[in-house]
């Protein structure tokens, strides 16, 4: 049983990283528990917003569709994620219909409180509309194919994680559960043992560059570990946001695909003093 205060619990939530106490203590007063069964409905498409839900244990799936009953709006909202934000924020019904995926535990905020909160904490409000995300999102080649209504969705299926230097992000075997883009940092991948293409690795990857998507897009555990060669900055999207985006739009799943640019670069004459090594790690910045 967790008999850590309220404050200690909100603290947990990214939304509410560098928070000072009192400020916690002062958020506590607008928030209260409710426990949702799974199958249990918080609010319909359509609906005016009333709450804002952060998931404190289990998970929420939104679905929203068009007129024509295809599912234009896809997300699983996981432990310490949070919905009903943006139809918040922007006045608007709500955009997807939310149901617990599972019994899950919610903390609540009421409309009215949630505006006073984000009168009383405008890095709240910054926070909530995920613009460094947008923004991050737009100038990376991968997201080139989404029009900006929908690359609002998609930096709300994205979680900011950071790794630091020699931390490692995943290990090579395990199970492939996300799949994950270079805001800052440099990531090296490498395999051992029977691995296909062992002989490849390692890899290095950049900013605006990404890594994860093998083991998800072919239904398998990780092929290699990747690792933070200097501190990371991470945009995480989960299995099912990765197989979402797939499937909204063709050119994302298109542009995952690799282009060889190790071999590019071993017959570009400017770089034939090189090491096979240096040219690896090069290639982790080229696009």
């Amino acid at each position: 049983m967790d008999n850590s205060t309220l404050e200690d619990r909100l603290s947990r939530f990214g939304l509410f990283e560098g928070f000072a106490q009192a400020e916690l203590q002062q958020i506590c007063g607008f928030v209260k528990e409710k426990t949702y069964r799974s199958g249990r409905i918080l609010f319909h498409q359509g609906d005016p917003p009333d709450a804002f839900f952060l998931v404190e244990n289990g998970s929420v799936r939104e679905t929203g569709r068009n007129d024509d009953d295809d599912v234009v709006l896809r997300r699983t909202v996981d432990q310490h994620g949070y919905l009903a934000h943006r139809a918040l924020m922007q006045g608007l019904a709500h955009e997807a219909t939310a149901i617990a995926a599972e019994n899950s535990l919610l903390l609540t905020i009421k409309a009215d409180d949630f505006q006073t909160l984000l009168a009383m904490f405008p890095r709240l409000q910054e926070r909530l509309s995920r613009i460094h995300v947008i923004n991050r999102l737009m100038a990376i080649p991968l997201f080139g194919g989404f029009p900006l209504e929908q690359l609002i969705h998609v930096a709300d299926l994205a979680q900011v994680v950071d790794f630091p230097a020699r931390q490692t992000v995943f290990h090579q075997g395990e199970q492939s559960d996300a799949f994950y883009v270079i805001d800052a940092g440099l990531v090296r991948e490498t395999a051992t043992g029977g691995a296909p293409g062992t002989q490849t690795w390692p890899k290095y990857f950049a900013a605006g560059g990404f890594f994860g998507r093998y083991g998800l897009l072919n239904a398998q555990a990780r092929r290699a570990s990747a690792e933070a060669v200097s501190d990371l900055k991470l945009l995480r999207f989960n299995a099912d946001a990765f197989h979402w985006l797939c499937d909204l739009e063709p050119e994302f799943k298109k542009e995952l695909k690799r282009q060889d640019v190790l071999g590019h670069l071993r017959d570009t004459k400017l770089f034939t003093q090189l090491s096979d090594a240096d040219l690896k790690q090069l290639s982790g910045y080229v696009g």
